[in-house]
């Protein structure tokens, strides 16, 4: 997996989850907490991976490329 998130987004991506996690367990409605779960999941997870399956279906990197 080549990596497609970068520094800012992954940072986004960081905080949306964390934020998402704290609001599931806030939440007492099932459906919106596995709804926030997921969200928390995802985030979190591309963030730490530096990898969007979303972002490579449509073309987008938002990593910086370096070049030699």
């Amino acid at each position: 997996m080549k990596r497609n998130v970068g520094g800012l987004d992954r940072l986004f991506r960081l905080a949306v989850g964390f934020a998402s996690a704290a609001f599931s367990f806030a939440t007492e409605d099932t459906a919106l907490r596995l709804l926030l779960g997921l969200v928390a999941v995802l985030g979190i997870g591309t963030s730490l991976l530096g990898y969007c399956p979303v972002n490579h279906l449509f073309g987008m990197n938002t990593a910086a490329n370096k070049r030699k």
